[in-house]
């Protein structure tokens, strides 16, 4: 587990116990790789901006609910570089 999720917990959930929050985290890691697939696969295909951006949206918010800091601000200026047009940082970013 990510130091800044760990973190994230013990601040936030003081009193859970360790098979609870590896629960969690389990959980948000299986649902942030099934968003990646699925916003990999969006991306390859050309899909609208409005598609990309609904689910990179989501990915951003569930890492915001878990504390995962670091992926929270690549998604976040990735979705601004995305909307920007800004293809060379879009490509850096992702």
């Amino acid at each position: 587990m990510k130091d800044c999720i760990r973190a994230f917990f013990e601040d936030q959930m003081p009193g859970v116990d360790d098979d609870t929050r590896n629960s969690i985290y389990a959980d948000y890691r299986a649902m942030a790789a099934e968003l990646y697939a699925e916003l990999s696969a969006k991306r390859a295909e050309n899909a609208a901006l409005e598609v990309v951006d609904r689910l990179a949206h989501t990915l951003k918010g569930n890492a915001l609910q878990v504390g995962d800091e670091p992926l929270f601000e690549v998604v976040q200026a990735w979705r601004a570089a995305l909307k920007e047009g800004d293809k060379e940082l879009v490509k850096s970013l992702w």
